[in-house]
């Protein structure tokens, strides 16, 4: 089976201490893209809700969708001007290693 995820497994931990502080935070450093994405849509929703004076859902896609960016687990949080997310997409195969199944990235 083929997945797209929102996260590029060998070149996203590089550079960041986003192991450390999610080894600080959860007792282990052992995070998915999962993880990753959810911490930065907090990331993101908490500054779009703090820039503002009074908080609103239009204001927040009103931020999300005005040059937006904020630091996240990897590298910083970006939108296009559709909303969408402006990150990297990597296409895994879900492979049975042993007793386990793991992502592992495929080869453009």
């Amino acid at each position: 089976m083929i997945v797209a995820i929102a996260w590029d497994i060998e070149v996203n931990e590089a550079g960041s201490d986003f192991p450390e502080r999610s080894q600080k935070l959860w007792g282990t450093s052992s995070v998915n893209w999962r993880t990753i994405s959810a911490y930065d849509a907090l990331q993101a929703l908490g500054k779009a809700i703090d820039d503002q004076a009074q908080p609103t859902r239009e204001g927040v896609r009103e931020e999300l969708s005005s040059n937006f960016s904020t630091p996240g687990a990897l590298r910083a949080v970006k939108f296009l001007d559709s909303g969408d997310y402006d990150g990297d997409i990597q296409l895994v195969e879900v492979v049975k290693i042993g007793d386990r199944y793991d992502f592992v990235p495929l080869k453009p």
